[in-house]
């Protein structure tokens, strides 16, 4: 099909792509400061959270065992690596039991805290914090760093914070949250592998690191 000398063929097909993963996506539960906003804020803060998931080599239910801030140059920013027990896999090739993320920002020795640029959204209500504390459980969406080839996690764009088995910023049980994210990901990354496949190999850990860590003094 073509009008004024463009070619629509490629464009429309594109367009009843998108309509119809649209269609196939569940209702995306919304954050609790969210549901007085207005129809075309929650709408694009909905799509915001779907998009995140085009990427993710895994998601992960579990708890911070412990963390520790470094920095991977003497004057560089400060990381948080955070060791992770995995309680459930809920997408991706998994490792058995945990997992070490990092994440941006940090405490350096004397206790000083570096957030950067990641604290909530403007929504944010008290359950938004930058940086996973030891003992609390999330849900993690795990991406890979493209510079460091690092497992990383992020607080609170990649992340959900649970208590009494309740996602906290959305309301609602952990469980009914996992099952949204898995229908979710069925349809945004259909041909990637599933929990435990091994012909979705992700690398586990921080093999590749080329960078020499530093402590967060």
């Amino acid at each position: 099909m073509r009008t004024d000398g463009l070619t629509l063929g490629p464009v429309l097909l594109l367009l009843a792509v998108s309509l119809e993963v649209a269609a196939d996506l569940p209702e995306w539960p919304l954050d609790l400061g969210l549901r007085e906003g207005s129809a075309e804020f929650v709408s694009k803060a909905r799509q915001a959270e779907l998009d995140r998931l085009s990427d993710v080599e895994m998601v992960i239910l579990g708890r911070v065992e412990s963390t520790t801030g470094y920095r991977r140059s003497p004057r560089g920013p400060i990381y948080t690596s955070a060791n992770i027990r995995i309680d459930e896999c809920v997408y991706g090739n998994c490792p058995a039991d945990s997992i070490l993320l990092d994440f941006v920002g940090g405490t350096t020795a004397d206790g000083h805290v570096e957030e950067y640029d990641l604290s909530g959204p403007p929504w944010a209500g008290p359950w938004y914090s930058a940086l996973p504390e030891a003992g609390k459980a999330y849900v993690l969406l795990v991406k890979r760093s493209d510079r460091s080839g690092l497992l990383y996690g992020q607080l609170p764009r990649l992340g959900y914070e649970i208590r009494d088995g309740v996602v906290v910023r959305k309301g609602i049980p952990v469980a009914e949250f996992t099952a949204v994210l898995r229908t979710a990901l069925a349809v945004v990354r259909p041909d990637t592998g599933r929990c435990g496949d091994p012909s979705h190999p992700t690398g586990i850990g921080h093999e590749g690191e080329a960078t020499e860590r530093q402590p967060a003094n």
